[in-house]
């Protein structure tokens, strides 16, 4: 077989050959002939498809238009650098003089087009390359000018050959600046990149604020019930400089301190009178500012705009036109007075066509420009923010191109399914197989993504990235997966508190691994599961189509997958074909996914696991609610792959016609996200806040009082206030039975008891509710989204003042924790239980409570008394308090407590610090090698500085150093670090660990701790030996 391979080779070889020599002979002399006027015209024809075709590419993700754009954009400096080179030789031709003013048409060519500098980013990163090719073309063109000049009859082409190199020249030097200005955009600029970070946070602050000041007025004008277009456009030329520096990993989150800006435009966003005009603004402010970065990384006209304003761009484009222009006109008036008749007129036709040509793409560049986004921005105006005279009027003609309804990107996503793709190999034959080998028959395919979709994801980042519900979320780290949305969802329902919420516990596992897991779930569900109403059959699209796209990215363009994910995938893959071989199906998706599912338990960790918690999830009854949390799964792993994938993949995308993910990472920014505020449970408001609450009665007749706190309060405790103010009400009307719903998850579960309260000012209204609740014959109480209480919190707005619009409302000038019972005169304020123990008077002792209720659990206490006793322990000598690593500390009295502390420091102090040794430079020189290796890390990858520091770091703590052979960490903690890439492989130290009890577990950390010591002094002993 190889040998007929070779021979058929060997022939076709022959064949062209011959073929080449034939045509040689015969069409040599009338290449040689006509060489330069169809390289000429070939250049020319690579200029008009580059200047209308690269624009596409923004809203249509093909391969074939892609390729063709990337061949023509080399052709084109290739065509015009060789024919340069080819004009050189024919310096002293007397039938082609018109050949020498055909140079400078071909530096303009070399400069481009206005819609295409790059077509990829690694073009704009080899921008020094691109100077060096400018200075050695335009030096050619002069030296090919003054070399044949003396040759030219017709001397009244200087005039037009010299305006025609200045517009080439100019041309050249706004593509270079264009690819140097978006390669420095990825790069620091600065030497120092500590320097670098702290200039960037102080600018991108003041422009954040000027950009969501912008969005708040913009959603505060009276025509909330449409889309401003054109102050969309004024919103993203604002945040233009955001979006870039967020995109390109330029700017790490930042603090914010710039007042209450972000959560002000956030509650204009939500207080929409039209709900769908929330996301429908979001996505097409998202859409204009990613078309306002793909301009900036891959267009002249995007750099232009962006540095100059519109006057002064105006004013370089007037240049160039002008000087093509009053060329053509010279040209024109020599051809009129006879000065070509000597030269061929098809050299002279060609330079109508030049000279007419360069003219009609300089216009078409100027209406493309005009019909831009650009000009509209603000800043971008020499007549200030307000833009310049006649904008609206103006605006018209970018609406006619680009109309409201047009999405700026091709509006798909990918989608690749490992079990389906599985399912087809296994099915396919041998002519399949091969065209899969080859890439002609891909298991990607791409959908558009479904309006229903992009209301779940926005809705899904609002409720629970941007809003008071999730408190605990901003002391997170984005950089690493949590998986806590899909537990809030199920803490918010009772059917979903009553299965078992360890499964979804996510922290800690690799990405891979928890995509491939929540895949396989997905499918289980799909095929065994029906719908029955319309909800659920949303949600369950929205879950299988989230499902698959997160999976083309991780797996496909192995976002956040390194070669412990491929490794994962690899293990994955081959279970699930061992599952389908070793099973008998007839063929049906269903099948499949209940053979992995019932039949194939325990043989692949994924496999099993994804089994498990399918399994569980069943367990749910309404597919409404089960879809909804699957869902909820698939939107937080989207939003952490949109926050932590790699800068390149944004913005290589956004040449492809763009990924969702980069939308979805741009909406982040719209809601403020990278933005780190204030925890939001700190948050208070000096000036009062509103209760708002609405009372329904069996009969439907409804009530809505609400109330202002006039006192200083935590959003937390407003929320209490606002409870307890509704149970008074009820009770002092003699209500028995209540149903009670609220938006705030901590206030909730910690009235059903599934969260502690270790909030001592929390503690007294938690005590004083459920001490009412005490009192009812029925009450329970269930958490709702804020948007399903809207009505509460309009209530709410009234009160504070926020909104006021009719109505009245009760004023409260001292807190409901304090308040008696309705209907007595004198209150008496309650005071925490805490404070009672331990501002106990000095003949008190502040333990006797505790040992108290140790002593005799069946003695009634205060409950904060019974709280604090779980942290104590009773011994033989005295009280202990129980740290959270099981350590004792004994509670000592007052006098015993001041004697042992002075004790510790006056003599033990001065004894330990006597036996000290001398560091002699050690901590320098540690110091020293890790601030080395650092740099040298972050040198590699300066714009991956934030992440590559801890990485160096734990690195280092992980790592044997010097003569002693022990790590950092081994040193601090007497054990060994264990990887992650360690637990997944279930290595053998791991594997060991697993099948020890309790016991042994803990005299092997016993033992390692001991060695620890000794494992320093055997390096030593083998350093003297070596020595002797």
């Amino acid at each position: 077989m190889t040998q007929v391979v070779c021979v058929c080779v060997c022939v076709c070889v022959c064949v062209c050959v011959c073929v080449c020599v034939c045509v040689n002979t015969t069409l040599n002399p009338l290449w040689n002939q006509w060489e330069i006027q169809c390289l000429v015209l070939a250049s020319f024809s690579l200029q008009v498809f580059l200047l209308f075709f690269p624009g596409v590419r923004k809203r249509h993700s093909s391969r074939v238009l892609s390729l063709l754009l990337w061949i023509a954009y080399l052709l084109a400096d290739y065509v015009a650098t060789f024919t340069l080179g080819r004009l050189a030789l024919h310096l002293n031709d007397p039938r082609h003089q018109l050949l020498l003013f055909w140079t400078p048409f071909l530096l303009l060519h070399l400069g481009g087009q206005e819609t295409l500098a790059a077509v990829a980013t690694e073009d704009s990163l080899l921008w020094k390359r691109h100077l060096l090719s400018l200075v050695s073309q335009f030096m050619l063109s002069v030296y090919i000018v003054t070399k044949s000049w003396h040759f030219v009859s017709t001397k009244q082409l200087m005039l037009p050959m010299v305006l025609m190199f200045i517009s080439g020249t100019i041309k050249y030097t706004e593509r270079t600046w264009a690819l140097m200005t978006a390669g420095s955009s990825m790069t620091p600029e600065s030497n120092s990149i500590s320097d670098y970070v702290l200039n960037v946070e102080s600018s991108v602050l003041d422009e954040a604020k000027s950009y969501f000041e912008r969005l708040h007025d913009l959603l505060s004008s009276d025509s909330q019930d449409k889309i401003d277009y054109e102050g969309l456009v004024e919103v993203a030329g604002k945040g233009i400089r955001i979006c870039l520096d967020f995109l390109t990993d330029m700017t790490p989150s930042l603090k914010w301190n710039k007042g209450d800006t972000i959560d002000r435009a956030i509650r204009k966003l939500r207080g929409l009178r039209k709900p769908e005009l929330r996301h429908q603004i979001a996505y097409k402010l998202a859409e204009i500012q990613l078309s306002l970065v793909y301009d900036f990384m891959y267009t002249k006209y995007g750099v232009l705009q962006y540095h100059l304003n519109l006057v002064y761009s105006g004013i370089e484009r007037l240049i160039t036109f002008g000087a093509t222009s009053v060329a053509l006109v010279l040209f024109r008036k020599a051809d009129l007075d006879g000065q070509f008749a000597d030269d061929l007129r098809a050299d002279v036709m060609v330079s109508y066509v030049l000279l007419v040509g360069a003219v009609a793409l300089d216009l078409t560049s100027i209406f493309m420009v005009i019909s831009s986004y650009w000009p509209y921005l603000p800043g971008r105006s020499l007549f200030g923010n307000d833009g310049f005279p006649g904008k609206s009027a103006m605006f018209n003609l970018t609406k006619l191109v680009h109309p409201l309804g047009q999405e700026l990107w091709s509006g798909q996503m990918a989608q690749y399914n490992l079990i389906g793709e599985c399912i087809q190999e296994k099915k396919a034959n041998l002519f399949v197989w091969a065209l899969r080998k080859v890439g002609l028959v891909s298991e990607v395919k791409h959908i558009q993504v479904s309006p229903d979709l992009k209301e779940f994801v926005f809705r899904k980042l609002l409720d629970v990235g941007a809003t008071k519900k999730v408190t605990e979320y901003w002391g997170r780290d984005f950089s690493t997966f949590h998986g806590q949305w899909a537990l809030w969802a199920l803490e918010a329902t009772a059917e979903g508190r009553s299965i078992d919420q360890s499964i979804l516990n996510l922290e800690g596992g690799t990405v891979a691994g928890v995509v491939l897991m929540w895949h396989m779930i997905t499918e289980m569900c799909f095929y065994t599961t029906a719908d029955e109403d319309s909800s659920s059959s949303m949600h369950r699209d929205i879950s299988r189509e989230l499902s698959e796209y997160v999976m083309y990215l991780v797996g496909k363009c192995s976002v956040k997958n390194a070669s412990s994910g491929h490794f994962e995938f690899g293990k994955v893959r081959r279970d699930v074909r061992k599952a389908l071989t070793q099973q008998r199906f007839s063929g049906g998706h269903l099948e499949q996914s209940k053979v992995i599912l019932y039949g194939y338990e325990g043989h692949g960790f994924f496999t099993s696991r994804a089994s498990a918690t399918a399994k569980e999830l069943l367990k749910i009854t309404r597919p409404a609610e089960l879809w909804e949390l699957i869902a909820t799964v698939w939107t937080e792993m989207l939003c952490y792959l949109a926050q932590n994938c790699e800068s390149e993949f944004h913005i290589k995308s956004l040449s492809t016609g763009g990924e969702f993910v980069t939308h979805v990472r741009v909406l982040s920014i719209i809601l403020g996200i990278p933005f780190i505020r204030e925890a939001r449970q700190a948050q208070v408001c000096s000036n009062g806040q509103g209760v708002g609450i609405v009372y329904i009665s069996p009969h439907g007749v409804v009530f809505e009082p609400s109330c202002r706190l006039e006192y200083f309060c935590t959003n937390n405790q407003a929320e209490y206030e606002a409870l307890l103010f509704g149970l008074e009400m009820l009770l002092a009307i003699g209500a028995k039975h209540i149903e009670a719903f609220g938006d705030s998850l901590l206030v909730v579960q910690q009235i059903s008891k599934v969260f502690q309260c270790f909030d001592e000012s929390l503690n007294v209204y938690l005590d004083k509710c459920l001490d009412i609740i005490s009192t009812l014959d029925y009450f329970s109480i269930a958490h709702i989204s804020r948007h399903d209480n809207w009505r509460a919190n309009e209530l709410a707005q009234q009160a504070s003042g926020y909104h006021v619009h009719h109505g009245m409302f009760h004023i409260s000038e001292k807190p409901m924790s304090s308040l008696a019972n309705i209907g007595e005169a004198e209150p008496e304020p309650t005071v925490s239980a805490t404070n009672e123990i331990f501002n106990a008077g000095e003949n008190q002792d502040w333990r006797k409570p505790i040992i108290d209720y140790l002593c005799d659990p069946s003695k009634r206490v205060d409950r904060t008394v019974r709280r604090m006793a779980f942290k104590y322990t009773m011994r033989d000598d005295g009280l202990y308090r129980r740290t959270v690593y099981d350590v004792l500390l004994k509670c000592l009295e007052e006098d015993q407590a001041r004697v042992d502390m002075g004790e510790v420091h006056e003599d033990k102090v001065a004894q330990l610090l006597s036996i000290l040794c001398p560091s002699q430079g050690q901590p320098e020189s540690s110091n020293k090698i890790l601030i080395k290796l650092i740099k040298k890390k972050i040198e590699d990858n300066p714009r991956r500085w934030h992440e590559l520091f801890s990485e160096t770091l734990w690195a280092h703590r992980i790592s044997r150093h010097g003569a002693t052979k022990v790590t950092p960490y081994e040193l601090v903690y007497g054990q060994e670090a264990v990887l992650q890439v360690e637990v997944n492989l279930n290595a053998l130290r791991i594997a060991k660990q697993n099948d020890l009890s309790a016991v042994d577990f803990y005299n092997l950390m016993m033992d390692n701790i001991d060695e620890v010591a000794d494992k320093p002094l055997a390096a030593l002993n083998a350093i003297e030996r070596e020595m002797i």
